[in-house]
């Protein structure tokens, strides 16, 4: 299409129908039906775009978290695991340099070894940040596909309960991570699910965990009201709003307390109320980092992804990742990405601890001589932090002049 003809298409469709009348001569029933015309002919044009984009946002912010001899290590020790008629998976795995690399039929190596209740194979590849709510073109996802498989009859008992098994580790990892996936899965199967559909179809929506009804109600409030420990734990672990106030004035924990008083169900109310308390007096320094990373204009969330899976996991700001042991600081650090540093110190990051090379913060900036360690030396101070080096000390020795 020219750009004249476009131009000529715009100016039309600009127009008011009188106006358009006029210009072309035709009367408003056939300048509407012209107006029709080139909307509906433009509609697979702009489809096709629309699909074309879609696909190269989302290669483009699904990279491979891993480098190449970081996927070499876990590929190895995932063969050892593997049965061989798997090696044409491994081999697109690599190909693809991509450990999340998914077939034509939208499976990863995660869904293809749950469906085969490959129970040491799933373990393994479990300590690795993978999309469990991933669906493939059926629209199953892991846990869809667990259901169906444990509901088939066909299937022998050892086999479902080796799939329950593959279950329950995935289970495990996700209950302790922020997912508001998992949210909605627990509601959807909670036999409550009747009291929490209204909210359940605006977070569907929203993705806000903190939606309210009417009445100023939050699903905390409504777990504690039925004394579902289940969906109240996995509520607090996403970090509802624990201290939030209806139209009475009610937060969960004292609607818990209130009907301890005269109900039956002791141990239920007992446990929701030790499930906020406990949520009220803890402050992690790891919500902030989260934070940093979810904001959409983090153009570098992806490098760190497997970071974002352990803090969630552990909720220690220091932890030290099994596959490359260093702390998130480290790497910020080997990567000079000063906004995450910067981050990571004002929620008081350990920049003493030591990865497998024995090298600490300080340790990394020695070996990088490079203009940030001015600019790291000046964030430490701005966050109140001890000095950490001495800049007579950190100039390599053949710059040294007498």
């Amino acid at each position: 299409m020219e750009k004249q003809t476009i131009d000529d298409i715009t100016r039309l469709l600009s127009m008011e129908m009188g106006q358009l009348n006029e210009e072309l001569w035709h009367t408003p029933e056939e300048a509407r039906a012209i107006v029709n015309w080139v909307i509906d002919s433009s509609r697979p044009t702009l489809a096709n775009l629309i699909v074309e984009v879609s696909d190269d946002v989302e290669n483009t912010l699904n990279p491979s978290v891993y480098s190449v001899s970081e996927l070499q290590n876990i590929i190895s020790g995932l063969l050892k695991i593997l049965n061989s008629d798997k090696s044409e998976w491994v081999n697109d795995i690599l190909v693809n340099n991509d450990l999340f690399y998914v077939d034509q039929a939208g499976n990863n190596i995660l869904i293809i070894l749950v469906s085969e209740w490959n129970i040491d194979a799933v373990e393994y590849l479990t300590r690795y940040p993978f999309d469990f709510f991933h669906k493939n073109k059926n629209g199953y996802n892991l846990f869809d596909l667990v259901e169906i498989l444990s509901s088939d009859n066909q299937l022998n008992e050892s086999y479902k309960n080796n799939v329950r098994q593959c279950y329950k580790l995935i289970y495990d990892i996700v209950e302790s991570a922020l997912s508001i996936e998992f949210v909605l899965m627990t509601l959807k199967n909670s036999s409550n699910f009747h009291q929490y559909e209204e909210l359940y179809e605006k977070i569907l929506i929203s993705s806000n965990i903190n939606e309210i009804n009417w009445f100023g109600t939050n699903l905390l409030q409504k777990a504690s009201l039925f004394w579902d420990v289940k969906v109240a734990k996995v509520l607090v672990n996403n970090w509802i709003d624990v201290r939030h106030v209806n139209w009475k004035w009610e937060t969960a924990k004292s609607i818990a307390e209130l009907i301890l008083q005269w109900s039956r169900f002791i141990e239920d109310y007992e446990e929701i109320i030790k499930i906020i308390s406990d949520a009220e007096n803890i402050s992690f320094n790891v919500k902030p980092i989260l934070d940093y990373f979810a904001d959409n204009n983090n153009k570098n969330r992806w490098t760190y992804s497997h970071f974002m899976h352990l803090l969630k996991k552990t909720w220690n700001i220091d932890e030290i990742d099994p596959v490359s042991w260093n702390t998130l600081l480290h790497v910020a650090i080997s990567a000079w990405d000063l906004p995450l540093i910067n981050v990571l110190l004002k929620n008081n990051a350990d920049i003493w601890v030591k990865n497998n090379d024995w090298l600490s913060a300080e340790d990394i900036i020695v070996s990088k001589w490079h203009p940030f360690f001015y600019k790291f030396n000046e964030m430490l101070k701005d966050n109140n932090r001890s000095k950490i080096l001495n800049p007579v000390n950190i100039r390599p020795k053949h710059l040294i002049t007498m």
